[in-house]
């Protein structure tokens, strides 16, 4: 069991050593802004969901596209993503001696071209044995979501949006801060908890805004859909509520 106060939460997690300075806040900075906006406008959401501004949906729609890639299995992946492209490039400068020379030259680089052959040689072997380790790996990723922001943010508002309310129980929620399922229609639809009795779910295409009041199995099927999602913890109002979802017999499970 964790507190509130420690819930999904690390210390500088996004503070990376960057060519500026070996704790740079910037990013996290950033994406407290990011949330600053997304909470002014998840509160009318929440009290009065017709009231929503096209400001209000941007906000919270770019707050949406950052919960999909911040979390620690999402930074890994944009970290693998950063860590292969730069190998990749690499592969392809060191296997043309020439090309490797006219590059360094290009560069400014002064050394004699013995020197640099073997330096692209041992570059080449050091990418073959795996031996590289890059210096601003998390940098890079977190600059491509950042970079990448606007455009993810834009598919939520093409989207129909419901806010679900549970008629009886609660939704929980997890680390990962969203799940994503192909639904009975074949639309993929992707869920976000936002409050014990609040659910927005996006799915389809379109621009309108739904509140529905569902019963208890639709919110036990949502909480097991964040309890499959979630990379390691699930977060609930009571212990009850999440020991609850390990009994359960929902038909999400069943298939």
């Amino acid at each position: 069991m964790v507190t509130v106060r420690t819930a999904a939460t690390r210390h500088r997690f996004y503070a990376v050593r960057s060519t500026e300075d070996e704790k740079d806040n910037r990013i996290e900075s950033l994406f407290s802004l990011i949330e600053d906006y997304a909470a002014k406008a998840i509160e009318p959401l929440l009290t009065c969901p017709e009231g929503l501004t096209d400001h209000d949906r941007i906000a919270i729609s770019i707050f949406i596209a950052l919960q999909t890639q911040r979390t620690p299995a999402g930074l890994g992946r944009a970290e693998a993503l950063v860590k292969e492209t730069a190998e990749a490039v690499l592969r392809e400068h060191v296997e043309d001696p020439i090309a490797f020379l006219r590059a360094a030259r290009d560069a400014g680089v002064t050394r004699s071209a013995a020197d640099l052959e073997k330096d692209r040689l041992e570059l080449k072997r050091a990418l073959a044995e795996e031996r590289l380790r890059g210096e601003y790996v998390r940098e890079e990723a977190l600059r491509g979501i950042v970079n990448g922001l606007l455009e993810a943010g834009r598919h939520p508002l093409e989207m129909e949006w419901y806010l679900l309310r549970p008629g009886e129980g609660e939704f929980v929620a997890s680390d990962a801060g969203f799940n994503v399922v192909r639904n009975s229609s074949g639309e993929l639809e992707t869920a976000i908890p936002l409050a014990p009795d609040a659910c927005l779910v996006l799915t389809g295409k379109g621009d309108r805004l739904r509140r529905l009041e569902v019963p208890k199995p639709a919110v036990t099927d949502m909480n097991l859909r964040t309890y499959a999602h979630a990379e390691r913890f699930i977060f609930g109002r009571t212990e009850a509520v999440l020991a609850g979802l390990r009994g359960s017999d929902s038909g999400y499970l069943q298939g």
